[in-house]
Parts: structure tokens; C-alpha cells; sequence
């Protein structure tokens, strides 16, 4: 997803996707200038050089009319001339970046000797991933830079949940680590993490159902039993889970004195 704000008011003006797609393009260079030719290539490679060029030319115009409409003025953003094109990365806040840097940042040592800081920084890095890069443009380069935000995304919340758990924050581990199994329910260390949080929480059962549920994952979409680390837990858990015997209809019960029978007196 992505959306273009100024003075809390979106700009929507005339951009079409490509129009978007371009900006988001240049906004990812990091304050370089860009070739024509290159985002011609990117964006219209199916077409000959001169009607990309041209497509090119017409896109570019649409994104400084969002800006013009938004009462900005295209030059303070976006330098240009016949052969590259430049987006003045000092002018704006871009999210995307914001979470890359921050990303980088928090993650420099080890989630267990992390400070609360650096935590909470990636916390607030990760309130601005709102959705998958550009959904719904399919360019090579798109499709790169999603996976890439994607794969950042989910490494920042692997990161928070061990952070939590290092802290016996349980509850929050328990509540990041849903969020991961939700992008991917494949990732079996997710589930043992589930499941020993679960255990710390005494909740014993819900631990088992974790495991379970992980058991089918794997065997519904790889046709695999869970790695051998994840059955010796789940094989703790069960030795640890007191047996509950329901008696039979049939069964005997203890035997019970009557009552001693008392003859009237006379």
C-alpha cells in the first residue's frame, strides 16, 4: 500500500498506479539521481525505447500534477532534466525508509541484551509496515522490494517476540509471535516459542493444542512431521500433563459401610 500526505491531507490528485509506482521507484534510490532510460527500462521494457520514454514523460507529468494539486511545488521535491530524474529526499518523511533505518538500528546485538530502547523503537518501526509494498503493481523491481519489506517485516517481529520472551513478557511473545505464524504458519521455531510460553503461563493444554496445530500445518502443506526438536517438547509436555481417569458406568466403587440397623426397644 501507499499514500502520498501532506499537512495530514492525502494526495490523491490524478496519480494513477504507474504515477505512484514511479514515485515510490525514486523515493528507493536514496536521494540518487536516477537514468531516464533506466526507469523506462523498469517500467515499459515490454515497449520500444522511444514510446517508453514517452510513457515515461507522461507519468512523471501525472505525479507533478498530484503535487501541484496538493499545493506543493514539484521542483522542491523532484529535480529533473533530459537524462535523470532525482527525488530530494531531505524534503519528506517516507515511512518505508523510516522502517529500514530503524530496522537496522535496533537490531544490532542480540534480542536477550537488547535494551528496552532499541525495543521499543523497532515496536514503533513496526506500527508503520500497513500492508505489502505497491499490492497490485507487478513490475520485476516491485516484486523485489516487496519481498524484501516482507522478509524485514517479519524479521523485526521474530526479533520483538525473543525480546519478550528474554524478558518473560509472555503474554506479548504469545501475541507477536500469532502475528508471525499469521504471514507464515510454516515457521516451526514460532510454535516451540508458543508453546513454552504457554507452559510459563501454566496453560499446559493450550501448549499441546500449539503443537498440534503445528503438526498439521506441516503435514497439510510439505507432507513433513515436525523436526525432532519440536517432538521431544511436545513429548515434556505430555509426561508432564497429569493423567485424568474417567470412571466407567461399570466400574465398582468403594465400598461403603450401610448403615447398622437399630431394632426398637421394647
Amino acid at each position: 500500500s501507499m499514500s502520498i500526505t501532506a499537512a495530514g491531507q492525502v494526495l490523491d490528485g490524478a496519480a494513477t498506479r504507474k504515477s505512484r509506482a514511479l514515485l515510490a521507484y525514486l523515493v528507493l534510490a536514496r536521494d540518487r539521481p536516477v537514468s531516464r532510460n533506466l526507469i523506462a527500462a523498469a517500467f515499459w521494457g515490454d515497449l520500444p525505447e522511444d514510446r517508453a520514454r514517452r510513457a515515461l514523460n507522461t507519468d512523471f507529468w501525472r505525479l507533478r500534477q498530484v503535487l501541484l494539486k496538493g499545493g506543493l511545488e514539484p521542483k522542491r521535491y523532484l529535480d529533473s532534466n533530459h537524462e535523470q530524474i532525482r527525488f530530494r529526499a531531505e524534503t519528506s518523511r517516507v515511512d518505508a525508509l523510516d522502517f529500514s533505518e530503524t530496522l537496522g538500528q535496533a537490531t544490532q546485538r542480540p534480542p536477550e541484551s537488547a535494551s528496552d530502547e532499541a525495543l521499543a523503537d523497532l515496536s514503533s518501526a513496526v506500527a508503520l509496515y500497513r500492508g505489502d509494498f505497491l499490492e497490485g503493481v507487478y513490475d520485476e523491481w516491485s516484486l523485489q522490494q516487496r519481498e524484501h519489506f516482507r522478509a524485514s517485516y517479519q524479521a523485526a517481529l521474530d526479533y520483538l517476540m525473543r525480546g519478550s520472551l528474554s524478558r518473560d513478557r509472555h503474554d506479548e511473545a504469545i501475541r507477536i509471535g500469532t502475528q508471525l505464524l499469521y504471514l507464515d504458519p510454516l515457521q516451526e521455531h514460532v510454535h516451540r516459542i508458543l508453546m513454552r510460553c504457554h507452559v510459563a503461563l501454566g496453560d499446559r493444554p493450550r501448549a499441546i493444542m500449539q503443537y498440534r496445530q503445528c503438526e498439521a500445518f506441516l503435514k497439510e502443506h510439505l507432507g513433513i512431521a515436525p523436526m525432532p526438536e519440536t517432538r521431544m517438547l511436545y513429548g515434556e509436555l505430555v509426561r508432564t500433563v497429569p493423567a485424568v481417569r474417567l470412571a466407567s458406568p461399570t466400574a465398582r466403587r468403594p465400598h461403603s459401610p450401610s448403615p447398622r440397623s437399630h431394632t426398637p426397644a421394647r
